[in-house]
């Protein structure tokens, strides 16, 4: 494993003074050794720190200045601390040398140093477990108190607090954003970045430093840094401390324990523009509230990309009744790296998608097959169905479109595994339901419906059902000849037939509509032969 040479230096003796020549910081480093002069065949992608003393180095300055040579290897020099300006512009010129003065002995500096480099490296060991096991950054957080010295607040794409590190005796006032609102506030972020503490672009790059009144109560030192993932922006790291050289001194351990840390933004829900966690928080609170006042939603709506409160939106729901609620999870989180423009959420162990239509298009083939394939290989020899919403306008209007969902679910019944069923193709018998259930509607709708069925049940014939699959499937003849398996020419005699019995060729919606309300009325009744 290699870390830092500076952040390994800086954990063992950050209060030592040390100056780097001809040396970048963050190189690495994956040994450390104390020198002796039988150490003169380096390999070439070697990357040793050897401890040497001044002494040392005056007595073997070739073989040191060979051991350099096509390698990664760095000397390290530890001096006394008033032995400064003993150095000589010789060692300086020839050698990749880092000077330490301290008063302790080599020996004691390398076990230092060794600790240091141990135990930074089985903290990036254990950080790579925990986002193996897919803990949450708060837990990995909890396990960094033996390496991170200040305050820590890391946030997803949203500004939504992920986890938190408090270090100081007395914490900004940001924090009261962080413990009780869970996420930083409009007015919070435009005071951050008024005081310089966060970029004003999106996308800025530069990190921010420097002593900054945060909130106006009390002098920290901050430090912004953005986490990206595939090209995109994930998450951000907002380092807090009282003492004014904490990120100067250390930037290079800070960077280091940053490029750790933003490992967690790896995962796949993190591999789009932006991460849902916000957006599916935004979305559970509406349900869960759906009297909310409108207002306070627009507000937090602003906050997030790509959402508004007005637009056209979609809902589905994926119904399996035999499923465990992790491989809905599972399922959530590959969808969210497949399509544009959704937001997978579970709501009471069912698995919903929030579309935007003008950035996907839920009606298409294309988008079902997708689907599909992301759903079937989980949901071998089970039966699932997924409902599906009319459009609607309003993001207030979730809930209603979560009962549609569900009706649509409902209402198909028994049909085919797998099948996308939208809740405009269940109305009808939704609405006849609710007839039935009012009661004030006390004959049929249609007199045609009553002609067709008395006729039916005097000649053993099937018009009444062979009107409806006609009407259901517009008028098509061809369809409707195709469904129930006739001839198209049988289709247009039982039409001409219907026609002669009850003087309707229903080219009028009325007369249609009020047909396919009836039949699913009395349907729902049992009323049907």
């Amino acid at each position: 494993m290699k870390l830092p040479v500076s952040a390994v230096l800086w954990h063992a003796y950050r209060k030592a003074q040390t100056d780097y020549h001809d040396v970048n910081p963050e190189e690495e480093i994956e040994r450390i050794k104390i020198f002796s002069g039988e150490d003169t065949s380096p390999q070439e992608d070697s990357a040793t720190l050897y401890l040497v003393s001044l002494s040392a180095i005056n007595t073997y300055m070739s073989q040191l200045v060979g051991m350099q040579i096509l390698s990664k290897n760095i000397i390290l020099c530890v001096l006394k601390d008033d032995e400064e300006n003993i150095i000589n512009e010789e060692i300086s010129a020839h050698l990749k040398i880092v000077f330490l003065y301290t008063q302790d002995s080599l020996l004691k500096v390398c076990n230092k140093i060794l600790d240091g480099f141990h135990l930074l490296s089985s903290w990036e060991s254990d950080v790579n477990v925990h986002i193996l096991k897919g803990d949450t950054i708060q837990e990995i957080l909890d396990d960094s108190l033996r390496i991170i010295d200040c305050s820590v607040i890391i946030l997803d794409r949203s500004y939504k607090v992920l986890g938190y590190i408090k270090a100081m005796d007395e914490e900004p006032p940001i924090f009261s954003d962080v413990e009780d609102k869970g996420y930083l506030s409009k007015e919070t972020c435009h005071e951050l970045i008024k005081l310089g503490v966060m970029p004003y672009a999106e996308n800025g790059r530069n990190l921010k430093r420097g002593k900054k009144k945060v909130l106006n109560k009390g002098e920290y030192h901050t430090l912004w840094e953005q986490i990206e993932n595939d090209g995109n922006i994930a998450g951000f790291i907002l380092w807090i401390s009282s003492d004014k050289n904490a990120f100067s001194s250390n930037k290079c351990k800070i960077s280091f324990c940053a490029s750790v840390l933003g490992r967690y933004f790896g995962s796949p829900r993190f591999q789009n523009s932006i991460s849902s966690d916000m957006q599916e928080s935004l979305l559970l609170d509406i349900i869960n509230n759906p009297n909310a006042a409108g207002n306070s939603v627009r507000e937090r709506v602003r906050m997030i990309l790509n959402m508004d409160t007005e637009g056209e939106f979609a809902l589905m729901c994926l119904d399996c009744p035999d499923e465990k609620s992790g491989s809905v999870r599972m399922i959530s989180w590959n969808m969210g790296n497949t399509f544009n423009g959704i937001i997978p959420f579970v709501h009471d162990g069912m698995l919903y998608v929030f579309a935007r239509m003008d950035m996907c298009d839920i009606t298409s083939r294309d988008f079902e097959d997708k689907l599909s394939n992301i759903i079937e290989p989980m949901f071998i020899n089970k039966d699932f169905t997924i409902g599906i919403s009319n459009v609607f306008t309003s993001l207030l209007d979730i809930s209603e479109a979560i009962t549609q969902c569900s009706l649509a679910v409902e209402y198909a019944g028994k049909r085919r595994s797998g099948e996308f069923v939208r809740y405009a193709s269940v109305c009808l018998p939704h609405i006849a339901d609710i007839l039935n259930e009012t009661g004030k509607i006390g004959l049929p709708l249609s007199r045609e419906y009553e002609i067709l069925v008395k006729y039916d049940r005097e000649n053993t014939t099937d018009l009444t059902e062979f009107l409806y699959v006609y009407l259901a499937n517009r008028h098509n003849v061809n369809r409707t000849a195709g469904e129930l398996f006739l001839h198209r020419n049988t289709v247009m005699k039982k039409m001409k037939k219907i026609t002669e019995i009850t003087g309707n060729d229903f080219d009028s919606f009325d007369d249609t509509a009020m047909f396919l309300i009836t039949y699913h009325m009395e349907k729902r009744k049992g009323q049907i032969i």
